[in-house]
């Protein structure tokens, strides 16, 4: 059975921009799980999640104004993008986790249905049962930023708002379309920055916990296979998911951190003490999902890098 190594290439700008061939024969830093762990799910494992501390310093929200016209409805979603609603996590674009639907911003996502941006932007609203979400398209050249913002407001079940997507790259048109991910663009995307790995980190401290999701498979044929990898912040009440490629590099899968090209938020009522099964039951993510989550394991469990090992080198930009 394969292990893992997951390089983290600290070398100056390198570690934002993509793992550097030149580097990657001596990293300063790599994790390898331990060769008695197996990289496949565990179907009986519940992981129990630690705690940490909660932020005190709470920025105000921006809330939409009503009726704007379609350029103002871009520019506000560019906002929210850019400034997370000028709020932290766990509130998501302005929304709070332990609030009803009936907020200002989620009552902006019935003016989307107004909204159909053809051009640099693109907007797809809809409304389900206990959900409001919407889709989001923007570009930039041949980069696509994609977008899914959903609320879940379910009696019984815990409320959930989940920010999910990709960063894609096209190029051609028409039936000459091709598109894919555009791995090591989410440190230059101008849209993500701050659900980018390294200003998680430093804006809201080390994670109660870091888990891995090594693959679904473990077959040298099945290396393009993902990765999984949540930062945990349990007392605050999110998580931040991060969907890695991988290579084999002989008996070893690698994983460049720079990489990624899916990220998952998903917020809850921090008052609230939810396993990863109920942190992940509404997310749709390739591996940042409910079906994987007992195949998620502490870093500590799994590798010779501890949480406060992970934090230290992670956070560097």
């Amino acid at each position: 059975m394969k292990r893992l190594i997951l390089y983290l290439i600290i070398v100056g700008i390198t570690f934002l921009t993509g793992c550097n061939p030149v580097y990657e024969s001596q990293p300063e830093e790599l994790i390898t799980p331990s060769q008695n762990n197996p990289t496949t799910p565990n179907q009986g494992t519940t992981l129990s999640i630690k705690k940490t501390l909660v932020p005190t310093n709470i920025l105000p929200t921006v809330t939409p104004k009503s009726s704007m016209t379609v350029p103002e409805i871009k520019d506000y979603l560019i906002e929210m993008l850019q400034t997370n609603g000028n709020c932290l996590l766990p509130c998501i674009w302005g929304i709070q986790p332990d609030k009803d639907m009936n907020q200002k911003p989620t009552e902006f996502f019935d003016e989307l249905y107004e909204a159909n941006i053809d051009g640099d932007i693109d907007i797809v609203p809809y409304i389900s049962q206990g959900e409001k979400a919407f889709i989001l398209n923007l570009w930039e050249g041949d980069i696509r930023t994609y977008v899914h913002l959903s609320v879940f407001r379910e009696e019984g079940q815990p409320n959930l708002t989940i920010l999910h997507g990709q960063i894609i790259r096209e190029t051609g048109t028409g039936i000459e379309l091709q598109s894919g991910p555009a791995y090591g663009e989410f440190s230059r995307n101008p849209f993500l920055q701050l659900y980018w790995l390294p200003n998680i980190l430093e804006k809201y401290g080390k994670p109660s916990d870091v888990l891995m999701n090594t693959t679904m498979e473990d077959e040298m044929d099945r290396v393009n296979e993902p990765m999984g990898l949540l930062l945990i912040y349990a007392d605050q009440g999110f998580l931040v998911g991060y969907t890695l490629p991988r290579r084999a590099s002989g008996t070893q899968f690698v994983s460049c951190p720079s990489d990624a090209a899916y990220y998952n938020i998903i917020s809850w009522d921090p008052s609230l003490d939810l396993d990863l099964q109920q942190m992940l039951s509404k997310s749709n993510g390739i591996i940042v999902n409910a079906v994987f989550a007992d195949g998620y394991k502490s870093i500590p469990e799994v590798s010779q890098f501890t949480v406060d090992e992970f934090y230290r080198v992670f956070q560097q930009a």
